[in-house]
């Protein structure tokens, strides 16, 4: 049954790789956010909004042939101030739920609050972000969003690669 010994063919190359993986013989590593995506669709940039707001994301952050523009506040990532508008996908996020992350192959470049300021801790730094502000996260960072105050929400930036 040539059909079957291909099954299995395949079904013990697949635990061979995640075997590897697991034991940590395979190491993946990610730069910072970029036009084509995460490394192999595995480490992925997340936005996981748990807040009462609808939110907005981006992947392609730069890419040349995205249509919307993102004024993005720290370009380079991280807590340093480095403003620039990069072209953009504008992609609505409503509340209570995510996009992007790990193993998902969408990767998220960056997100903002449109019609409110918001707080963010990123690199052991609190910050307020005004409005339709766009923050740089990389392929290992997740930002997690919840309510704060009343007509604001708080974005932790963490690494999850």
């Amino acid at each position: 049954m040539p059909v079957l010994s291909s099954i299995r063919r395949r079904a013990s190359r697949v635990l061979v790789v995640a075997a590897l993986i697991a034991s940590g013989s395979v190491v993946v590593s990610a730069g910072p956010a970029h036009a084509a995506g995460c490394a192999g669709g595995v480490v992925c940039g997340k936005v996981d909004n748990q807040s009462d707001f609808g939110m907005y994301t981006t992947v392609g952050l730069n890419s040349a042939d995205a249509t919307d523009r993102c004024d993005v506040w720290n370009r380079s990532g991280g807590s340093a101030s480095d403003p620039g508008i990069w072209k953009c996908w504008q992609r609505y996020l409503g509340p209570h739920s995510s996009r992007g992350g790990n193993f998902t192959g969408t990767d998220i470049d960056a997100f903002t609050f449109n019609d409110r300021p918001y707080y963010l801790e990123i690199d052991g730094k609190s910050l307020l972000v005004q409005q339709g502000n766009w923050t740089k996260i990389s392929d290992t960072q997740t930002a997690t969003c919840k309510n704060y105050v009343s007509s604001a929400a708080r974005c932790v930036v963490w690494y999850t690669g």
